[in-house]
């Protein structure tokens, strides 16, 4: 799997003129966000995640000709318009991740699908801490070289 993190990582930052990498300043994470010291408030917003939710073992990834893997992206934003925010944002993620070409971040495969799967929208919190957040599925097919 870490060779396919790297690859999103890559095309990413590749794509650091697009308008999701804009966005969100850049910041996407692997799994989580990092946390700020103890003298910041938090984490800086807007920001997204990516990672799998298929739970294929490591081991399991390089014994076998084909690999798919769902993977999941989270955009998070706490503007008061972050509804209407993050909905923008995502249209920037599918622009730029919808059967996207992660192929020249991978040595050991080639990437045959990167397909969109579903999407949705979801308030996370209190009301006066309310966080939006989104949510994608890509289904990614990989292929061993």
């Amino acid at each position: 799997m870490k060779e396919l993190f790297q690859s999103i990582m890559t095309y990413f930052n590749t794509n650091s003129s697009s308008n999701f990498y804009s966005a969100i300043n850049g910041n996407l994470y692997l799994h989580r966000a990092p946390t700020k010291n103890a003298s910041d408030s938090g984490i800086d917003y807007p920001y997204a995640v990516f990672f799998d939710v298929s739970r294929l073992p490591d081991y399991w990834f390089n014994t076998e000709r084909h690999e798919e893997i769902i993977l999941q992206f989270n955009i998070f934003d706490t503007s008061p318009e972050s509804a209407l925010n993050v909905l923008n944002y995502t249209e920037y993620l599918h622009d730029l991740f919808d059967d996207a070409d992660i192929d020249s971040g991978l040595t050991n495969y080639r990437c045959l699908k990167f397909e969109r799967e579903l999407s949705n929208l979801l308030p996370e919190g209190e009301e006066q801490e309310l966080v939006w957040q989104t949510f994608t599925q890509y289904r990614v097919l990989l292929e061993l070289i």
